[in-house]
């Protein structure tokens, strides 16, 4: 493969172990490293040879050269190298970085030339990062058999700080090359190249290794804060948040790369955008949000969670930062065809589905028969203080005034075949009353 990606391997052949690294093997080391930048992932992934025998490779280096080996070590100093002018503009390398390493319980010594180290890391000052390497071992360098060591060469060191992140085997140097705001950049060859792609499926894979409800229970019921991750996402990268809101779409996303089902077994994952509550009114381009959309891509839903384009579930959702991702949408699409939707892209394991308890039917019953007797009582007293009004008219108004002399009722006067009396109100005279 070496040979196929323009590599003369007569050279590694020709190397000398126990010697200093100059002359010719600086040379090689510089074309292995541009070489480097043609191989895929997925190749070194599986060539690679985990935990080497430090033994055997410190009595045969000649037969290990070449191999692509992986381990752990701390990086204790980092400096960075330029080839002279001439081979830098011939091999297009104008810097790369030595590493000096610390390996195994035993702390060996080590070094390792790569393309690309963490900008978090201080050059030319003592360090001690927990990192892994994924390397070509190159030769034994020394200046006398006392102060011989491996040397590797790789694309990049991975890094693993002391975070949760760190602690779950995510390469967080990554973040280096996410841009903050704008769509994932999966471009052709993405495979060979570090990008946001790489850095989002090694998040997805870093909280699928995460137990069932610990990402829920390092967030617990802690309210965070949605306006800095859109104020300023490059400071969130990898921050563990969690965020209750209603999830109104809710997808199955296939992943068809076999690059990254091979290296970290993920064949799908699933979308869910949620319409989550600001803590304060935000303005963006001139308008006032008091919500906002947020996009979580996570390993797996809660069992009976529906799924769909238009869903109405409130979910709980624990997970780490990635970035503001723009992506079209029907909102976006109503602004014109080339305008996007923004959203703060977060990675997690599983959503928390609120689901309203349901209600209980002999409550329902007991209350509904509560109503109904209620509605009976009082339509029961409207009629009895109409009757009891109409009983008053009568004694005040009627009987008063149309009183028959003696015992007689009404009924004897012949009243009923007179037609309705004339209840106008005229003027009285004498009386003043009218």
């Amino acid at each position: 493969m070496l040979t196929l990606l323009g590599l003369d391997v007569d050279r590694l052949s020709d190397m000398k172990d126990g010697t200093p690294l100059e002359g010719n093997d600086l040379e090689t080391l510089w074309r292995l490293l541009i070489t480097l930048r043609r191989f895929a992932l997925l190749d070194i992934d599986r060539w690679k040879q985990r935990e080497p025998d430090w033994d055997r490779l410190a009595r045969e280096p000649a037969i290990h050269r070449g191999e692509i080996l992986e381990f752990s070590a701390r990086v204790n100093l980092v400096t960075r190298e330029h080839p002279p002018g001439p081979q830098a503009e011939q091999f297009d390398l104008p810097e790369y970085y030595r590493c000096e390493l610390a390996v195994g319980e035993a702390s060996a010594p080590a070094t390792i030339y790569t393309l690309k180290v963490p900008k978090d890391w201080r050059l030319d000052a003592p360090l001690d990062e927990r990192a892994t390497v994924q390397g070509f071992f190159f030769k034994l360098a020394g200046d006398s058999p006392e102060l011989v060591r491996p040397v590797f060469v790789a694309a990049r060191v991975a890094w693993h700080p002391a975070t949760l992140l760190g602690d779950l085997g995510m390469d967080l140097g990554l973040f280096d090359d996410v841009r903050a705001i704008g769509p994932l950049t999966q471009p052709a060859g993405a495979e060979r190249t570090f990008s946001d792609r790489e850095c989002f499926y090694q998040l997805l894979a870093a909280a699928g290794r995460t137990g069932a409800s610990e990402l829920a229970d390092l967030t617990g019921n802690l309210v965070y804060k949605a306006i800095p991750l859109l104020q300023k996402p490059e400071a969130h990268f990898g921050e563990l948040v969690a965020f209750e809101g209603l999830a109104r779409r809710a997808t199955l996303v296939r992943v068809e790369d076999p690059d990254i089902v091979a290296r970290f077994a993920i064949d799908h994952y699933y979308e869910l955008e949620v319409t989550v509550e600001l803590e304060g009114r935000l303005r963006w381009r001139d308008e006032v949000y008091h919500s906002f959309p947020m996009v979580f891509c996570v390993r797996r839903l809660p069992k009976g969670m529906p799924i769909g384009e238009r869903i109405n579930e409130t979910v709980r959702v624990p997970a780490f930062f990635f970035k503001i991702w723009t992506y079209r949408s029907e909102r976006s699409a109503a602004k014109g065809p080339t305008a996007r939707q923004k959203a703060p892209l977060l990675v997690g394991r599983e959503p928390l589905w609120i689901v309203a308890e349901p209600a209980d039917p002999r409550f329902s019953s007991t209350v509904f028969v509560g109503v109904f007797v209620l509605l009976v009582v009082g339509a029961w007293f409207v009629i009895w203080r109409l009757n009891r009004g109409d009983e008053r008219f009568r004694r005040r108004i009627i009987v008063r005034k149309y009183a028959p002399e003696g015992d007689r009722s009404l009924n004897e006067l012949g009243l009923e075949d007179q037609g309705p009396p004339d209840f106008t109100y005229l003027k009285g005279e004498g009386d003043g009353t009218g």
